[in-house]
């Protein structure tokens, strides 16, 4: 008996590291953007001296060198939820650096009804395995597909992707290819427990070498 709450407590210990682990991942992110335009004070500072001075062909240079890190780093509003933005925008951004077409449909989603850390467990964990998936297809069969939307009772998440055709399941669940399935069971267990906090609903299917999930978040 003690020994198997020693291994609960160890097993909810984890799980919270994990999830912390995300929520900083995302806030650095966002940290990262604030400073870039934090700096355009200065930039537009160079620019007008360069401008006083007529030198217009160093100012056309610069404003291409000061606008290319704020482009890549610019905060797309899909939600209007600046968690859900956040991490939607990493995991697009990272999608897109390893030749996946990630495609996103969404409405408003209110700030509030979900807690940032539950955002940030279910949407990054899934996101990541979805991924991950697809990173065993060739580039022209990887894509990512997702869906949110939020009414007055519920908030609805979808997301299905492309993988190759091979499920294995430990206890009626998903259970990893990784090397380190330990870890990898701690997210997928993460995403069951945000999904219990709001009395919700999670299923998955594939077929045709198509995973879907669907997630329904009650309040």
């Amino acid at each position: 008996m003690y020994i198997e709450k020693k291994n609960e407590i160890h097993l909810v210990n984890s799980q919270n590291n994990l999830i912390e682990k995300n929520y900083q991942e995302m806030f650095l992110l966002y940290q990262k953007r604030e400073r870039v335009f934090h700096d355009m004070k200065n930039h537009l500072a160079v620019l007008s001296m360069l401008i006083a001075e007529r030198d217009l062909d160093r100012a056309e240079s610069y404003i291409g060198k000061v606008t290319e890190p704020i482009l890549k780093l610019e905060h797309k509003k899909y939600t209007g939820n600046r968690i859900v933005d956040i991490i939607l925008a990493d995991k697009i951004e990272k999608a897109e650096n390893n030749d996946i077409d990630f495609m996103v449909k969404t409405g408003i989603i209110s700030e509030g009804r979900i807690q940032d850390i539950d955002w940030c467990s279910i949407l990054s964990n899934l996101l990541d395995n979805a991924i991950e998936a697809c990173l065993k297809l060739k580039e022209s069969e990887r894509w990512i597909k997702i869906n949110i939307n939020q009414n007055e009772c519920a908030t609805i998440i979808n997301i299905s992707n492309t993988f190759d055709g091979k499920i294995q399941r430990d206890n009626g669940w998903l259970k990893s290819s990784k090397n380190n399935e330990y870890m990898h069971g701690l997210g997928i267990k993460s995403v069951q427990n945000s999904v219990e906090k709001y009395n919700g609903i999670l299923e998955y299917r594939a077929e045709m070498k198509i995973f879907k999930i669907n997630i329904s978040l009650f309040y």
